[in-house]
C-alpha cells in the first residue's frame, strides 16, 4: 500500500469548490507560469499537497493504524521533523525493516538508528528506481505509473 502522507502533484483541487483536477488538465496554464483557476468557479487550483501548518490528508490518518502491522516501512523525501508524520517511524514492529530513500538521512535514521534500518542518500527518484531494479520490480513500478496516470487523468 502507497500512502502519500503529504500528497502528490499529480493532481490539484479548487481551493472554492473542491473539484479535483488532474495535473494534464493544467499544465499548460503552470508552464506559462499563469495561476490555474477552476472551470467551474473560477477559484483558484493548488498542487493536492499539504503545506506547512495544513493538516495531513484524510487518507493518511485512515491508514496509521495500519503501521504497526507492516512488514516494511519505506519513507521518502522527508526531514521527519514535522509531527503527526515524523512519528510514523516510531510505530512500525521492530522486527520491520524500515528503509530511508532521501537526500541526506534524518531523524532515528541519523541519530538512533535500529539493526534493520535502510539508507539510501541521494536523489529520491534515482532510489526508488534503483530499488525497484534490485527488487525486479521495474515493470510493477511503471505499471502503476501509468495505472496512476490514467486515474488522474480523468
Amino acid at each position: 500500500m502507497i500512502v502519500e502522507a503529504h500528497g502528490s502533484f499529480r493532481c490539484g483541487r479548487c481551493t472554492q469548490c473542491s473539484k479535483k483536477v488532474s495535473f494534464i488538465e493544467v499544465q499548460d496554464v503552470v508552464r506559462r507560469k499563469e495561476v490555474p483557476l477552476c472551470q467551474r468557479c473560477r477559484g483558484v487550483i493548488k498542487p493536492d499537497v499539504v503545506f506547512f501548518g495544513e493538516m495531513l490528508p484524510l487518507r493518511f490518518m485512515k491508514h496509521v493504524h495500519d503501521i504497526p502491522s507492516a512488514d516494511l516501512l519505506i519513507v521518502m523525501g522527508t526531514s521527519l521533523e514535522v509531527y503527526p508524520f515524523a512519528g510514523i517511524i516510531d510505530l512500525v514492529k521492530h522486527t520491520a525493516p524500515r528503509l530511508l530513500i532521501n537526500k541526506i538521512a534524518v531523524g532515528q535514521f541519523s541519530d538512533n538508528p535500529r539493526q534493520n534500518d535502510y539508507i539510501y542518500e541521494g536523489d529520491v527518484v534515482k532510489g526508488v528506481l534503483e530499488l525497484c531494479s534490485l527488487l525486479q520490480w521495474t515493470n510493477d513500478l511503471t505499471a502503476l505509473m501509468q495505472s496512476s496516470d490514467e486515474v488522474y487523468a480523468t
